[in-house]
């Protein structure tokens, strides 16, 4: 996927192909593929759309602290 969206062939608001073909075309598992999109998703880079697919993600990222501030926690880390 990476690499799809680095060569330009998906762009912002791009709908990606069907989950078989997607697939398919990458030549991964369809649960390793779920796998990959639901990352994709948490990192918001992906937008997924209740029955309509998922998409490339539009506008400027969502940057959240919480992943970061959660491994800093479980590691003894502080703001300090």
């Amino acid at each position: 996927m990476r690499e799809v969206i680095s060569c330009g062939e998906l762009r912002p608001g791009d709908r990606l192909s069907p989950e078989r073909e997607l697939a398919l075309r990458l030549g991964v598992s369809r649960p390793s593929l779920r796998a990959g999109l639901r990352s994709l998703i948490a990192m918001g880079i992906l937008r997924a759309r209740q029955g309509s697919g998922s998409y490339i993600a539009e506008g400027p990222p969502a940057l959240d602290s919480k992943p970061l501030s959660l491994l800093a926690a479980l590691h003894g880390f502080t703001f300090e």
